[in-house]
Formats: C-alpha cells, sequence, structure tokens
C-alpha cells in the first residue's frame, strides 16, 4: 500500500527471501514501473531479488536502454568482483556537454552520493574519468565538458576486491570508475568499500588465528596432562 517513492527503497533493503517472496506475488508490468522510477542501484538490487523467471519478463518492458544494459551486465558479473560491489548510481556526462548545462544539472540533483561520484564519457558512452569539480567551476559557461576531466585507472569489473587494493590512485582520489570488457560504465568503486572489506578480512584472519592458538593451547595441556597420567602409572 506504500506509494512508489516509498515502496522501492523499502524493497531494496529487505531480505532477499521476504522481498522475493513479495515479488513473487506481483505483475511484471508493475515490477518493471518500480524500476523505470528507481535508481541504478536500486534497479539492481530488485533485479537480484528476482527468480530467474521473473527477470526476463521485467527487463524485456524495460524502456531505458542505458538502465537495461546495465541490469545484463551486472546480472552476468561473477560473485566477489568489483562490479558486483561498485555503487550504481552515478551521475555520467558526455564529454561533448556544455559546462554550464552541466552545472545546472548538478545543482538540481537531490542524490547528492551520484553527483560525487559523476563520470565523463564519450559519445559512444565509453568512460573517461571522473569529473574534475575543480575544472568545472572555474571553466567557462559554453567550455566543452571535456576539458574537465580527472584521468584515472578505469576498473575491469570482473576483477576481484584484492587485487585493486594497492593501485596507485587511491593516493589522489577516493573514488574509481568500474568499467566493463567494453569500457562502458558498470559503477563507481568507492575507497571505503575496499577499507571495509579489507578490516572484515583482517577480523577474520585474527580471529582464525585465535582459534588456531586456542586449539594448539589445548593440544598442549592436553599433552601434558596425558604425560601426567603415564608417570603416575609408571610409579605405581
Amino acid at each position: 500500500s506504500l506509494p512508489d517513492a516509498l515502496l522501492i527503497p523499502v524493497l531494496t533493503h529487505l531480505s532477499q527471501e521476504i522481498a522475493r517472496d513479495f515479488l513473487n506475488e506481483q505483475n511484471p508490468t508493475r515490477i518493471a514501473s518500480w524500476m523505470s522510477k528507481a535508481t541504478i542501484d536500486e534497479s539492481v538490487r530488485i533485479t537480484h531479488r528476482l527468480t530467474a523467471s521473473q527477470r526476463s519478463h521485467v527487463l524485456s518492458q524495460l524502456r531505458e536502454p542505458r538502465k537495461k544494459r546495465v541490469l545484463h551486465r551486472y546480472l552476468a558479473l561473477g560473485k566477489n568482483t568489483v562490479g558486483e560491489l561498485a555503487d550504481k548510481d552515478f551521475m555520467w556526462f558526455l564529454s561533448s556537454s556544455r559546462v554550464g548545462r552541466v552545472r545546472a544539472q548538478i545543482q538540481a540533483s537531490e542524490n547528492r552520493d551520484a553527483v560525487e561520484s559523476a563520470i565523463i564519457v564519450n559519445d559512444d558512452e565509453t568512460v573517461i574519468g571522473l569529473l574534475d569539480y575543480v575544472s568545472l567551476t572555474q571553466a567557462e559557461e559554453e567550455a566543452l565538458l571535456s576539458t574537465c576531466v580527472r584521468h584515472t585507472t578505469l576498473i575491469p569489473a570482473h576483477a576481484s576486491p584484492q587485487a585493486v587494493v594497492y593501485l596507485e590512485d587511491w593516493h589522489r582520489v577516493n573514488r574509481l570508475p568500474v568499467v566493463d570488457q567494453e569500457s562502458m560504465p558498470m559503477g563507481v568503486l568507492r575507497w571505503g568499500q575496499i577499507a571495509e572489506l579489507e578490516s572484515e578480512t583482517e577480523e577474520t584472519e585474527a580471529e582464525s588465528f585465535n582459534i588456531f592458538y586456542e586449539m594448539l593451547d589445548t593440544l598442549v595441556e592436553l599433552g601434558k596432562s596425558l604425560f601426567a597420567l603415564q608417570r603416575r602409572q609408571k610409579s605405581r
């Protein structure tokens, strides 16, 4: 009974099991209408909660070519990849756009996270780099956006998070564009996401070492007990 503006974010954060039960009762046309109103990141989350048969019906009814391409590429990704981890909600602008028009679009946007993750693409939608906001504020209104590019490493979507931890670009930017094999945008990876994974890995490793040493201590104590028992038996 919620209006779509509230239903969409709630649906994207429900557990997969509950969301799947709810979506199974819905008409594919209605689900497609929600996804057309949702951000790309929200659309990805909803798609992930659909059954395989539902996905084909729903995606066939989406009218936005770019969103449909992103969703198809996302579904083709393997688990534990950068493409799976990256934020799918980002703004993108053509390098041939005028600076004044881009400024107006950014000022009108209410999605600040997407604005911070803005990237610049060629006319064929291949990624050039991040939007350089310093250059954007200094450029003339009629200047082309191609003068406001911050060139960075483009991370392949199929890469593992561990493989991109030591990229030099992390020393100067906190976000990097994620692309597919054709350099089409798949999302934006934040350093914070990598740092969180590293922290979880370190905690898991520390916990594993603690368990190992506890087992080792137990074995040592058991050995001592057996040795003491053997000595007592011999003394008898």
